[in-house]
């Protein structure tokens, strides 16, 4: 108490110099309270949570979906902000048309041909059988068709050494009763215009007469008169003048049959290899009937072709 008795006494002494002890003291307070509350607002705001700019971005095809937790990590950490995300327009969707189909060549598959094979070896000044029919239409009764002229010719030549056969090739057709045509010529070999043609496949149908009398009573032997002579084993040749070759068969069977065998028809059915099938008349003659007894079939298969 007598220390303040003492200031008391002192300041009323002296008031000038305790005034300015007190607005300098009052000055301090102002500037410290200012500083005070500057710095506790400012620590206020430093601690407050930045708000994360990745946490409104929408990641496509998840609009509906919450934040990724890659995400939401780094909103926690205090390291430098993430670099500004910048939405780039979508791109539209192209659609792929679909490749046009490129349109393949066609294949064309080549059949090898017949291969090529030796020429037999024969005289041909030795086949005295047959000819090119040049006296034309002397033959006619049943089953001749006609065959003679420029319509009926081919560019075909059979040789067969065995049977000393060299005769020109005709088209004929059928006789009443869908029978097999004879040309209307003993000197020529009759094909059936409606089958295969020499070289092909199929059955090649010839045929031609052992002997004949024609229109005016002459007797004659045929183009086939020594057709039995010929073996399985023996060549029968075709010469194609026109495609400078010669088709080349092979005899595997020589057979006689009963002229009204029913069986025989078989000989005149098609087959899927090439092969040649000869036909002429054999046995005893009906003269009545104006008909032989028999038939001589030989059957050819067909091996190649040879050059001229």
């Amino acid at each position: 108490m007598n220390q303040l008795s003492t200031l008391i006494s002192h300041i009323r002494r002296n008031p000038r110099q305790y005034l300015w002890f007190a607005g300098t003291g009052a000055t301090a307070a102002a500037v410290f309270l200012i500083t005070f509350f500057a710095v506790s607002a400012a620590t206020d705001n430093a601690g407050s949570e930045p708000t994360s700019s990745l946490a409104a971005v929408t990641l496509p095809g998840n609009e509906a979906a919450d934040v990724p937790e890659a995400v939401a990590d780094a909103s926690e950490e205090k390291s430098e902000p993430e670099p500004a995300v910048s939405q780039q327009p979508a791109q539209e969707t192209v659609e792929e048309e679909e490749p046009t189909a490129v349109e393949q060549p066609e294949v064309v598959v080549v059949e090898p041909g017949p291969p090529l094979v030796p020429l037999p070896e024969f005289d041909e000044a030795d086949l005295i059988h047959g000819g090119t029919g040049s006296r034309g239409a002397i033959l006619a009764g049943r089953g001749i068709v006609p065959s003679s002229g420029a319509a009926a010719q081919t560019d075909w030549v059979l040789l067969i050494p065995s049977a000393r056969i060299k005769a020109s090739i005709v088209r004929v057709g059928l006789a009443p009763g869908n029978a097999f045509g004879s040309p209307d010529n003993p000197e020529v070999i009759g094909w059936w215009e409606s089958g295969p043609a020499p070289g092909q496949a199929g059955n090649v149908l010839l045929d031609g007469h052992r002997d004949f009398s024609d229109l005016n009573d002459n007797l004659g032997t045929g183009v086939c008169w020594s057709l039995p002579n010929t073996e399985i084993g023996d060549a029968i040749l075709v010469r194609d003048d026109a495609a400078s070759v010669y088709y080349v068969y092979e005899v595997i069977e020589t057979v006689a049959v009963a002229w009204n065998d029913a069986d025989a028809v078989s000989y005149l059915q098609p087959t899927d290899d090439a092969r040649l099938t000869l036909i002429t008349c054999e046995g005893s003659f009906d003269k009545d009937a104006h008909n032989y007894s028999n038939r001589r079939i030989v059957v050819a298969v067909m091996m190649g072709v040879a050059e001229f």
